[in-house]
């Protein structure tokens, strides 16, 4: 089980994932054009958009 090992490794928890329960907004930008309006919008009314703070988390591996 790769993935039981990495995250043994990572000792991820809710708390330390919790900036991936939001939408990156650079994201949205490499939706093909014909869905990205409406994945957007799904995107902003019920996933909501990462804030600053976990988008340049996650342009930067968190380094």
């Amino acid at each position: 089980m790769p993935f039981a090992k990495a995250a043994e490794y990572l000792r991820a928890s809710v708390e330390s994932t919790r900036w991936l329960e939001h939408c990156s907004p650079p994201a949205i930008g490499e939706i093909p054009e014909r869905w990205r309006e409406r994945v957007e919008a799904y995107m902003v009314d019920s996933v909501g958009l990462m804030n600053g703070d976990a988008a340049r988390r996650v342009e930067t591996w968190g380094i």
